[in-house]
């Protein structure tokens, strides 16, 4: 999650403490009364699917540095002499 999306979800539950203190100021059977009701399904929704992902930091760390190696050395070296050509070459 970024950071607006955080805000966001850091929200809900000022939104659903407000809905519950005056919920005798909205009408019976209005669009608010079923939009505060549902908050709390959609809060358990947000929770279950956060439960089940990993933050990239985690999987990055997770990856032993022997994992990593191999990866690094396939790439193959750049001769210096075909850097030290190719800084030579202009552009008309």
């Amino acid at each position: 999650m970024n950071d607006r999306d955080q805000r966001r979800y850091d929200r809900l539950p000022r939104v659903q403490t407000f809905g519950r203190e005056n919920s005798v100021d909205f009408a019976a059977g209005g669009k608010a009364k079923a939009h505060f009701a549902n908050l709390d399904q959609h809060i358990r929704d947000l929770d279950d699917a956060k439960a089940g992902q990993t933050p990239a930091r985690a999987a990055w760390e997770s990856a032993s540095r022997v994992e990593r190696a191999p990866q690094r050395e396939k790439k193959p070296a750049t001769p210096s002499s075909t850097i030290s050509s190719a800084s030579k070459q202009t552009v008309p």
